[in-house]
């Protein structure tokens, strides 16, 4: 899960078809993490913009698309700055420039130079939109690999490094046969500790104890060491979710704004269920939200409306009068200490009648 307390670096660039951006983040060690990545391609009418309006726009579209992210704090902003030099100070010529400007100056963000070349990432994610080649099947696994290996600061083989340097620079894929890189990856299905979690686990012990043993239904199964359950054969997989972990994926699914924004609950399990499982957990959610202080406080009850009213005026005066009572009050030399109010319906004209004790008696007498 990102951590909003350390600085987050955005990597963008642009190709002639397509943007693409990487957004990373610091880690205790100083190395870059990727959280995310972006790319989108390019309409008609944007492939006709020039290079430097191009990676504007690049800038533009990403900064849009982690403002949550970026908003908080400044944040490093890694592209080719001569593009951006250019556009601010052309904005107040041309309406569009303008806009773009706005956004990026309304950014707390430190601009770092990069030359295209050495932009491998990014350069990557703005070319997944080129036509009329095919992509390579292992382009992501490498992507990964060199991501680690950059944030990591480990040194490489310069022969191993060039040959998937070029790949990077020259993959692209056809618009039938698009990649889905723009991914996050800040969900807790992320967890790198989640075995742990499950070994600490009573439940997630058992189940483990009764695959091992062979008496385990079909539901459930180990796969790469986690114990995961699928409902039937064709099922979808999903992760036996321990039960320390049970408010962590509550709180990222129902109060992250990026994610959650506090849907209800059949909107939160859906996404919760999607890739986590356990009997108990529908249950935990539901009373979650129940007490959930900003569902309750922000979102309307729903109350069954009444029947209509309707007035009920009199038609002569003395038809109806309407009596209370009001007191004890401080006792007068007389002994009253009790007012009874008699208000007239139709002319509304009232009486205030003291009485020394309010009986049933006394307030007959008095009227």
């Amino acid at each position: 899960i990102p951590d909003y307390n350390k600085p987050f670096v955005l990597h963008c660039d642009a190709s002639d078809k397509a943007l693409g951006s990487v957004l990373l983040l610091k880690d205790s060690e100083g190395n870059l993490k990727p959280v995310a990545y972006y790319s989108r391609k390019f309409t008609e009418t944007e492939e006709r913009l020039s290079t430097y309006q191009k990676e504007t726009l690049s800038v533009v579209c990403s900064l849009n698309k982690f403002k949550k992210y970026l908003e908080i704090q400044k944040f490093d902003l890694v592209t080719d700055n001569s593009a951006l030099g250019w556009v601010l100070s052309h904005f107040k010529k041309i309406n569009k420039l303008g806009r773009w400007a706005e956004v990026i100056l309304s950014m707390p963000f430190n601009i770092q130079r990069i030359r295209g070349e050495d932009n491998k990432v990014a350069d990557f994610l703005s070319r997944l939109f080129s036509n009329g080649e095919e992509g390579d099947g292992e382009v992501l696994q490498q992507l990964e690999k060199y991501v680690e290996a950059q944030s990591n600061n480990e040194p490489s083989n310069k022969k191993k490094s060039g040959k998937i340097n070029q790949q990077l620079s020259d993959v692209s894929v056809t618009e039938n046969n698009k990649i889905k890189c723009n991914n996050l990856i800040s969900s807790p299905c992320a967890f790198k500790d989640i075995l742990e979690h499950q070994k600490q686990d009573a439940f997630c012990r058992e189940v483990w104890r009764d695959i091992k043993e062979g008496r385990n239904s079909v539901c459930y199964f180990v796969k790469k060491g986690v114990v995961m359950y699928k409902n039937n054969l064709k099922g979808e997989e999903k992760i036996l979710l321990p039960k320390q972990l049970f408010e962590a994926v509550y709180q990222y699914h129902h109060t992250l704004q990026e994610v959650g924004c506090h849907s209800g609950v059949n909107r939160t399990l859906k996404k919760i269920c999607a890739n986590f499982y356990h009997p108990e957990l529908q249950e935990f959610v539901k009373k979650e939200i129940g007490k959930c202080e900003t569902c309750l406080t922000s979102k309307a009850m729903y109350q069954r409306p009444g029947m209509p009213l309707h007035s009920n005026t009199s038609s002569r005066i003395f038809e109806k009068i309407y009596i209370d009572g009001y007191g004890p009050l401080p006792k007068t030399k007389e002994g009253y200490q009790y007012i009874l109010i008699a208000v007239e319906d139709m002319s509304k004209f009232a009486w205030f009648l003291p009485l020394r004790e309010m009986t049933s008696g006394n307030v007959l007498r008095a009227l």
